[in-house]
This record gives structure tokens, sequence and C-alpha cells, in this order.
């Protein structure tokens, strides 16, 4: 007979206990009849059996299960994706300062594009230039690196170039003039052209260029020769370290962009001080200021000429003055202007003034600073960077006349330089800056000046005039026995000026530089100590030990027939300052009161500053002499 399931009618197997459809127990005696109509499926709660069949879902329909209780895997894949998140942070970060471009690693430049060169033209977003058959690539390196910011004066983007081979001719740039620009009366476009150099300290410095552009058919146009660039760093003079030098050797690299900037002229229209149209400008620099400044620099100009400086060679002006960033606000030795000789002669020569004199603006350091770089001016109209100058030459007159027009010069940062010799070891514009003095003690001599009024007597400055009088065509080994020939052999005055120097003589500026008692405290404080152990240039005792020397007094050598022997070297028209020093125990073994006597060995003559007794000894005791070798 067969049985069939109550629960859902399907026919059973002989001897099934379950149902194979729906899984019902089978009831024993039980016998249902085929019935005539299926019985419709009800809900139920099914019976838990380790062999109940499992009905099979999709995987795409598993339903999510929801608890209230995360599942242990689940805290373990949380921690793998916030180490992971923490690995990618820390990979940002090393690329970023180490990586490229490397914010951290010294001269890294961010990745360069190659733009097709078609017809002689590459065409960059929102700037063509045109090489017009003078450069020999199919491509153009490039590198975006500024948006177009209207409130900066920017009104193009900016771009960095490099050229593999310098190109022998014009370069064209133009950019499209932005349709809500509009420029005032005395406002002008310029392309402004910025070089990466480095100072003596190997920090960045930005050298610019700035090429007056014009407006054709909605199009901004300025041309550039790239070739003229080549040498910039023997034309750019500092008023801050030294000398610069290129940053990249492997390629010519610079940044272009169009600005737009405003124009002040002086009173007699001889000198334009330009500013980007900038928030800086708007916020910062008063009017009053620029006026004041203008007017100072042709004061000084006018000094100039009464001085008998002949700067005839220029005969078209405005000389430009552009006020822009030339390092970064974190700098450590800040640059303050510079003077830009030109390849394309003395008439396209110009300045670049830092935005720091502005910030916090002082006219009388300002205008020393112009006269700084004015002189650089001077010097070129007598000796051509086509030739041959001394670059100390060049930074010592520079600091002499910037100290004249009230700037503080650089006497009391560089005093200890002038200690290694009145002539530089090498011919460095940084070895300049510390012979203001030098030339002031110059200047101090007959026929440079006649009253206290340094420069304003009847020769006016006849004797520095000479120093310039060459035009370069003297040898380099000449230079010196030409300044012989003007200021007399250092052997007859070296002794003189440092004494001069150590004493406090205002012909040598020494006013800045410390009194002997405070020398004698430095010396002393630094003995044994040398250059690296110094963190900076900036510290005041830098170098200390390079000029100086510390003599501890024995009572028991003091008394001898021998005295105590010291020794020390002194570079060729230089000298050694030495600090005598005596402890309190060493004072105790002397019996008597008695002057100390110093001589030398081979009987070189000895400024002997200070000299004293038992009594003072005991006292606030210091002793300082100079020692001077002959030149070799």
């Amino acid at each position: 007979m067969e049985k069939f399931c109550t629960n859902c009618g399907k026919e059973l197997h002989t001897g099934a206990r379950f149902c194979a459809k729906c899984g019902a127990p089978v009831l024993d005696g039980s016998v249902s009849p085929v019935p005539e109509e299926q019985p419709k499926p009800m809900a139920h709660t099914q019976t838990t059996s380790e062999v109940q069949p499992k009905e099979y879902t999709p995987p795409l329909e598993i339903p999510k299960i929801k608890s209230n209780k995360a599942p242990k895997r689940n805290n373990g894949r949380n921690t793998l994706c916030i180490m992971l998140s923490v690995l990618l942070v820390i990979q940002i970060v090393a690329v970023a300062l180490y990586g490229w471009p490397g914010f951290l690693v010294k001269d890294r430049t961010q990745r360069l594009a190659n733009t097709q060169i078609e017809n002689g033209v590459a065409e960059l977003p929102g700037m063509s230039v045109n090489f017009g058959g003078v450069y020999g690539g199919v491509t153009l390196e490039n590198a975006k690196t500024a948006p177009i910011d209207l409130d900066e004066g920017a009104v193009s983007v900016g771009y960095e170039l490099a050229f593999a081979d310098i190109p022998e001719g014009e370069v064209t740039l133009s950019a499209p003039m932005p349709d809500d620009l509009t420029l005032a009366e005395n406002e002008r476009l310029y392309l402004d052209i910025g070089f990466s150099m480095q100072d003596e300290t190997s920090e960045k410095v930005m050298v610019y260029d700035h090429i007056e552009a014009s407006e054709q058919a909605g199009r901004m146009i300025a041309r550039i020769t790239p070739s003229g660039y080549s040498e910039l760093s023997s034309n750019v003079y500092l008023k801050g370290e030294g000398f610069v030098s290129p940053t990249y050797s492997d390629k010519m690299r610079f940044n272009v962009q169009f600005k737009a900037k405003l124009v002040s002229a002086s009173q007699s229209q001889r000198f334009n001080l330009i500013f980007d149209r900038s928030r800086f400008m708007a916020t910062t620099v008063e009017p009053s200021n620029v006026e004041a400044l203008l007017s100072n620099m042709e004061q000084v100009y006018a000094k100039y000429q009464e001085f008998g400086f002949d700067m005839s060679r220029r005969t078209q002006w405005p000389m430009n003055i552009h006020v822009t960033t030339l390092k970064n606000a974190d700098a450590t030795t800040p640059t303050y202007a510079q003077y830009v000789s030109s390849w394309w002669g003395i008439d396209s020569g110009y300045m670049n003034f830092s935005r720091l004199l502005f910030t916090n603006f002082n006219l009388d350091e300002a205008t020393s600073i112009f006269a700084h770089e004015l002189m650089h001016f001077v010097q070129e109209c007598y000796v051509t960077t086509q030739y041959k100058r001394l670059a100390w030459l060049d930074e010592g007159t520079a600091v002499f006349l910037e100290k004249y027009f009230g700037g503080q010069g650089d006497h009391s940062a560089r005093q200890y330089e002038l200690y290694d010799g009145i002539y530089p070891a090498s011919d460095s514009a940084s070895a300049g800056y510390a012979r203001g003095a030098l030339v002031a003690y110059w200047a101090s001599l007959g026929g440079w000046y006649d009253g206290a009024d340094a420069l304003s007597g009847k020769d006016k400055m006849s004797g520095l005039i000479d120093l310039y009088s060459t035009g370069g065509y003297l040898q380099v080994s000449k230079w010196q026995n030409w300044i012989d020939d003007c200021v007399g052999a250092p052997s007859k005055y070296a002794i003189d000026f440092f004494t001069k120097l150590l004493q406090g003589n205002k012909s040598v500026w020494a006013e800045y530089a410390y009194q002997p008692y405070t020398l004698h405290q430095i010396i002393v404080e630094n003995a044994g100590k040398s250059a690296k152990d110094f963190s900076s240039k900036l510290d005041p005792n830098y170098a200390v030990s390079l000029f100086t020397s510390v003599l501890s007094l024995k009572a028991d050598k003091l008394i001898s027939e021998d005295g105590q022997k010291f020794e020390l070297n002194v570079p060729a028209y230089g000298a050694r300052v030495v600090a005598l020093d005596m402890t309190e125990k060493e004072r105790e073994k002397l019996d008597k009161d008695a002057a100390v006597s110093i001589s030398t060995k081979n009987g070189e003559e000895l400024v002997d500053l200070c000299q004293y007794s038992r009594h003072i000894f005991s006292n606030n005791f210091y002793a300082i002499f100079l020692d001077l070798s002959s030149h070799s």
C-alpha cells in the first residue's frame, strides 16, 4: 500500500522515516490515500536534526547577518586597515621629504614634462613658447609652477622651462590676456624670468630679470635671449652673502610668468621703483615711503656726482629697481638687494630689492643699501664686466659707501676676518665685505679727503677713482701693485691700521668693534676652540680662534732668565691678537710688583696695547698685543 506524507502529500518511499520533500516525520501506521488535490504548504518551524537536509541558496542571495557583537575576524581586519593607512601616510611623508621632488632633498626639482615642438612652437596650457627655428630640440621640458592670481599680480600661468641646449637667438613667449585684467596709467606688464642660484652659504637665492611685455590681439608677448643668461652668476652683486653660483648644472632651468606691476618714478625719472601689483603692495607699502626712497635715490646719485665719479657711460635712463622675493622667509642669511649687470650693456643694468626691506621699512637702511648697489654700477662705469675686476675691492668700496649713507656695514659681524691680512688670501666678494674698514682707512690718508667729514674735501674721491681708472686692462697679478701705487705698500701702514682698529679709532670704523676688554674676554672664553666648534657663521664668536690666541702666564717662567716662550703663526700682512691671562694661583706665586716685557725672537714689530703690573693682575687683568709678519 502506498504511503503519502500527511503534511505535503508527497509519496513516501518504503521504510522512510521522514518526508524527502518537506522533512516531516512519518507516523507509524498512518496510511493516506492519494489525495485528489495536493494541500498547499503551510509555514512551520523546522525541528533541528543532524540529518535534516539544507536548502541550497545562490551566493549572491546570502542574507546579511546582523549581530550586536562584531566577529573577531572583523577586529583583525580593522587593525590591518589602520596599519595600512599609517604606512601610507609614512610613505607619503617620506616621498614628500626625500623622494621626487623631495622638499628636504637639495637640488631636487619637480618632474618636467616633455611638450612637442611643432613648427618651432611649443604650446603649453596657458603659454606659448616660439623658438623661431633657433632651437634644435624636438621637445620642450617644462613644469607648471604657479596659477594665475590677479591679486598677486600674476596674469599668466607660471612655468619652469629647461633647455638642454641653449637657443642662439630670441625666444618669444606669449599668453592670453585675462578678460578681467585692466591696467592703470602707472601699471605695466612684465615677464619675470627667475633663475635659482646658491650663495656662499649654499642657500637658495633667486635672481630675476624683468622683460617689459606688450599686448597684441589679446595676448601678452615678450622676447628673451636665453644665451645672454649663460654667465649670469658673474654679473650678480649681492647685498648679502658674497657670491652666487647656478643651482643646476645639467641644463638651463628658469621660471617664467607674466605679471602686472606698479611703476613709481623718481622726480627726474632717473630711477623707477617697481612692485608687483599685489596684496603686499596694497597693504604693506606706504606711498609716502616709496616717495621718500625715490627722493633719496636721487640724492645719492647727486652725491656720487659731487664726489667726482664719472657715470656718463650709461646713456639710457631710468634704471629699474624691482621689489621681489629673493629668498624664502625662513632663510638663515637674508639677501636684501642685487645689482645685476647685463651682457646687453651698461644701459641695461638693474637692481632687485627684497620685500624684506619694506615689511619693516627703514628709510636710512633702504637708502644705504641702494648706495651699496649703485656703487657697483659706478664700478662698472670704470671697469666693465668684460674685464677682470677684484671682487673683494668691489665689495669693500661698496660697503664703505653704504656706511657713508647711513648703513652699519658688515664690520662688526666680520671684524675677525680682517686679521687674516689686509689683502685677502683669495679674491672673493665675501672677503671684501670685511674690508670696508680698510677702504675707510685709505680714505683717511692724505689726498682722499680734507677735514672731519670724510669725502667732503677738495680731492673728494680721487684716490678711490684712481683704483678703477685702469679700465680693467691690468692683469690680475698687477692689481695689487696698482693699489700700492695709490695708497702705499701694506708694510708701511698695516701695523697702524690694525692698531687703530683695536684702539677704537673711528677712521677704521672701530666704534663698531669690540673694545679691548670685551675682546679679551671673548678670546679667553673661546681658547682652544676652532671654527667647527661654532654652530654657524652668525655666531658672534665664530672663528675667533683663527685670529686670536691666549697666552696663559706662568709665574715661574716669567721670573726665569729666558722668560716664557710662545709661538704663533701670522699671515702675510696680517695680525694675531693675543690675550694674556693669569690664574689667581699663579698670581699668588709672584712676590713682587714688576712690569711684563714682550718681545719677538726675530725682531718683528709689536703693538703692545696693554701691560699691567701684579697689582692689576689681581683685579681686572687683560692685555692684548699685535704681531705683524712681513709680506711673503
